[in-house]
């Protein structure tokens, strides 16, 4: 291997002649999760899916591992249940609860329902402060409103401009739920 200069960045996301497969073993290896970052948000929907469902389950758990904890729920979150479970099932029970700890609460009960007891006691043993909420809704028919609903919400003071909530929404979208929104006024 040459020597780079140190301003010099290696980008395995960005070499134009290494097929998708090749590319997540280099990014990988890199254990960049910069890099990881981009190439995750680089690829249509649903291709890290597919993917992830042609790599082995170390390859699998290794790329969640080189995600931040953000964008390994993104992942999870858009992969069918079964794969997405399967995938937690092989990780550490402190990795697989910082990942779930970055989703939404109805994918948080949709999961554990499709995890075996005792993988899903290990991920709430680690979240002790949310266990009761996630069981709540783990309770739930994932087909009834109950199943469907969430416990995130935004509350604004009565105080605020319509304006100034507005931008506030606008400013932090990529940290909001992408589900449903209330605005009863009541």
């Amino acid at each position: 291997m040459t020597d780079l200069p140190e301003e010099t960045v290696v980008d395995p996301a960005a070499d134009e002649h290494v097929n998708e497969w090749e590319r997540l073993h280099l990014i990988v290896e890199s254990g960049d999760s910069a890099v990881a970052h981009a190439y995750l948000h680089s690829l249509p929907p649903g291709d890290i899916a597919r993917l992830l469902g042609r790599v082995s389950e170390d390859e699998q758990r290794s790329f969640l591992t080189v995600l931040s904890e953000h964008d390994a729920a993104d992942v999870i979150e858009t992969l069918p249940e079964l794969q997405a479970a399967q995938l937690m099932a092989v990780l550490p029970p402190e990795k697989a609860a910082a990942i779930f700890d970055h989703m939404e609460s109805d994918e948080q009960a949709d999961l554990l329902d499709q995890l075996s007891v005792e993988q899903s006691q290990a991920i709430l043993d680690e979240l002790p402060a949310e266990a009761e909420s996630i069981r709540f809704l783990a309770n739930y028919n994932r087909d009834s409103a109950g199943g469907l609903m969430n416990t995130e919400y935004l509350a604004y003071r009565e105080r605020n401009s319509v304006d100034d909530v507005l931008n506030d929404l606008r400013r932090f979208a990529d940290d909001i739920p992408h589900t449903t929104c209330n605005t009863s006024t009541s």
